[in-house]
């Protein structure tokens, strides 16, 4: 299993369908990134679109120029990684600690398993899942 520690800040900027962040990464590089999903149900399933960038604070001042800032995100994250599995521990200012796992997928059937045998092995209660992205907690 990699092991990797990362300082994150997300830019949300205000667009009209989907969101849009630019991740500025240990404050080396960036990665900008598109995507949409369903905000309500407790697994989000999402199509995303990522683009990286060493000229970060640069995309920052165009995106800026075009687009309203909706919330900043600032974040320690811990990352483990196994195959298509990645598991995040957050600490995020203002709002706590959290735990985060994403499966990567070509098969959703698959996926999905996955992410059951993964909670189910971890002992989590869905229950307690939070459905909101971090810059809607901060938001509201």
């Amino acid at each position: 299993m990699a092991f990797l520690k990362e300082k994150q800040i997300d830019v949300y900027y205000k667009v009209t369908q989907g969101r849009l962040k630019l991740r500025i990464i240990n404050n080396k590089r960036g990665n900008l990134i598109f995507y949409e999903r369903k905000e309500k149900t407790s697994k989000r399933i999402s199509n995303y679109f990522i683009s990286e960038t060493k000229s970060f604070k640069e995309l920052d001042k165009i995106l800026r120029s075009q687009f309203e800032v909706l919330a900043i995100v600032h974040k320690q994250r811990d990352i483990f990684l196994e195959n298509n599995t990645r598991i995040h521990l957050d600490t995020v200012k203002g709002l706590g600690k959290f735990l985060e796992i994403e499966v990567v997928y070509k098969d959703i059937v698959k996926a999905k398993k996955q992410m059951e045998q993964l909670i189910a092995s971890l002992g989590l209660n869905e229950e307690d899942f939070i459905k909101e992205s971090y810059s809607d907690l901060l938001i509201n």
